[in-house]
């Protein structure tokens, strides 16, 4: 998250938790953090994951716009805010499921993240079917191996 190409981001405005942007086709977009506690439940680390998703607010005009770079440029640089502010978060995304792309968001999501990811680790929890999660969190992190056992069983448990 910490390499940006030379395209710019949209400039971010912020309400103290959630970013949000304009883009130049006018569609406002949401960048948001929730508690993803439930996603690792019972975990002595849960506390410090995080849900995060992003949406377009005015989904119309959203649906009308075509394909803008800004905007994974701006998702990118939100994530590297939130990190810089909570090193030891945990971000969990899931791809959304609603129009059944959710494998086409997944793998824009790995482009990203090769392109963007240097000095952190993702994690994908997935069914390879119909849900397709991961999880972000900076190398080195003192929960590394827990992390990785709790994905592991997860896709054990899906997978039974």
């Amino acid at each position: 998250m910490s390499r940006l190409s030379n395209l710019p981001s949209y400039p971010l405005s912020s309400n103290g938790k959630d970013f949000y942007f304009v883009t130049d086709d006018a569609v406002s977009y949401e960048i948001y953090l929730t508690s993803g506690e439930d996603y690792i439940p019972d975990e002595h680390f849960s506390t410090l994951v995080r849900m995060v998703g992003f949406r377009p607010l005015n989904k119309t005009l959203a649906a009308k716009s075509g394909a803008d770079a800004r905007i994974h440029q701006t998702i990118i640089k939100a994530l590297s805010l939130y990190f810089q502010e909570q090193p030891d978060i945990v971000l969990v995304y899931v791809s959304d499921m609603m129009d059944g792309r959710q494998r086409q968001r997944s793998l824009l999501f790995d482009r990203w993240f090769r392109e963007f990811g240097e000095g952190y680790t993702k994690l994908d929890y997935t069914d390879n079917t119909y849900t397709y999660c991961g999880m972000i969190f900076r190398e080195g992190h003192s929960y590394t191996a827990d992390l990785q056992e709790a994905v592991d069983l997860y896709v054990q448990d899906k997978e039974a």
